[in-house]
């Protein structure tokens, strides 16, 4: 399989910032509430932050 090169560097990213479980493909899908949601969207639109970078920043799949 291959990768593209921003997949690639994004898992090199995740695996420098949180080792292997920063890689690993997870098994059930996560739960988020609407708070958490509307937080990383406003933060998204009023900072301009990239959803990649906010991605890292919260620990969730982009």
């Amino acid at each position: 399989m291959l990768l593209s090169e921003a997949i690639f560097n994004d898992k090199v990213l995740r695996y420098q910032e949180n080792g292997l479980e920063g890689i690993q493909t997870k098994l059930r899908n996560n739960y988020y509430s609407k708070e958490f949601k509307d937080l990383i969207v406003r933060e998204h639109i009023q900072k301009g932050i990239p959803i990649i970078q906010l991605a890292r920043k919260y620990k969730i799949p982009a």
